[in-house]
């Protein structure tokens, strides 16, 4: 993890030249979960740049593999839920769908498609970022891989092919505003494994109630801090209730830069500028 009072520390030193101490908590609040979503959408395309790198024959393999290192800082954001079902029927499909047609209503979430297919659909959890995989269970509890497809054009096409339709034994799911599974009776339960938003981190110890660096799923990374002098900005920080970032340790100098950016264009402040597009260019 990466405390967000270091970080915070930090930026302060960078900006108060004239030790004026202007970049506040609530300044910096602001910035904090969007650096930190910024750095973890990175790490996606890293992993595309070191494909390239291996099909170049200048990737170092083993542990030194650069998509070994991102693919590892991403496993910690891994989840899995187990989710039931919303099941529409074929003929309740058609009514709702004709319903919606001659009223000129948008379509809601419980039928994101009107296909002439019997479906279960499942509504997303809130958290996710990434999709990796689904799992099926049917009743008896087997389980199965479902192919995805997040093309509302391609999955028509599947459904009205002879040879590629869905069958019980080989799902297809339609990722768009909810998960869609073709046909209904594949499934009774699915099991989502998923890349999760990253939140933030407990910065101590809560009565024994949390550990210091346990999870916090309901907010973002924050600095809380008590003003001692408003004239001269001089804080201490509210252990308590500061979040330290979520991602690992070694993204602490990138985070640290791109904060320093979007501050420095807030506050038009040239040296943080300057600062954040020299450190960008050095890597």
């Amino acid at each position: 993890m990466i405390s967000v009072i270091e970080v915070y520390n930090t930026l302060r030193d960078l900006c108060n030249k004239e030790q004026k101490g202007f970049v506040t908590p609530e300044v910096f609040n602001s910035f904090a979960d969007v650096c930190q979503q910024n750095i973890f959408n990175e790490m996606f395309q890293e992993i595309s740049l070191a494909k390239r790198a291996r099909r170049a024959g200048i990737d170092p393999g083993r542990d030194k593999s650069f998509g070994k290192q991102v693919e590892e800082d991403l496993s910690q954001f891994i989840s899995t839920a187990l989710l039931r079902p919303g099941t529409f029927g074929e003929a309740d499909s058609i009514q709702i769908a004709q319903r919606l047609f001659d009223s000129g209503e948008q379509m809601g979430s419980e039928t994101n498609s009107p296909y002439n297919w019997a479906s279960t659909t499942y509504e997303k959890i809130g958290n996710i970022s990434r999709i990796i995989s689904i799992e099926a269970f049917n009743r008896s509890g087997v389980g199965r891989q479902i192919e995805l497809v997040y093309d509302p054009e391609k999955i028509s096409r599947i459904l009205r092919s002879n040879l590629s339709g869905p069958t019980v034994e080989h799902p297809v799911a339609l990722i768009a505003e909810n998960i869609q599974v073709f046909p209904q009776g594949a499934t009774t339960l699915i099991n989502l494994t998923y890349y999760r938003i990253p939140k933030s981190l407990y910065a101590a110890s809560i009565d024994g109630v949390v550990n210091r660096g346990e999870i916090d799923y309901e907010s973002s990374p924050t600095f809380s801090a008590q003003v001692l002098d408003a004239g001269t900005g001089l804080v201490i920080p509210n252990v308590v209730n500061c979040r330290d970032f979520e991602l690992p340790p070694h993204y602490k100098n990138e985070l640290i830069v791109e904060l320093a950016k979007m501050i420095g264009v807030r506050l038009r402040d040239t040296f943080l500028t300057q600062y954040s597009i020299a450190q960008e260019q050095a890597e």
